[in-house]
């Protein structure tokens, strides 16, 4: 299922992301960089994912990767007080 969004009268399609795809990321995102994430979904679905997609979906899912190059660390809890790290 596509949405479509209107921007300055170009549209643009938006694919809805599946509750399968948004589970592999709420498994995955504590062992795998958003990358890789990245480069498994795009394998597994057959469509084009984009980085900034991953990252986007992470987010809205609630899950917060701590900063820094190569860390797969995620801050956890209403604060992030609490970090989950592989």
């Amino acid at each position: 299922m596509y949405t479509i969004i209107s921007n300055k009268g170009n549209l643009i399609m938006n694919k809805v992301w599946s509750d399968t795809e948004k589970q592999f990321i709420k498994d995955h995102a504590h062992d795998m960089k958003d990358k890789e994430l990245l480069e498994e979904l795009s394998q597994k679905t057959s469509r084009k994912i984009t980085l900034q997609g991953i990252r986007k979906q992470r987010r809205k899912i609630g899950i917060v990767k701590k900063r820094g190059r190569g860390l797969c660390e995620i801050l956890l809890g209403e604060n992030n007080d609490d970090i989950k790290s592989t």
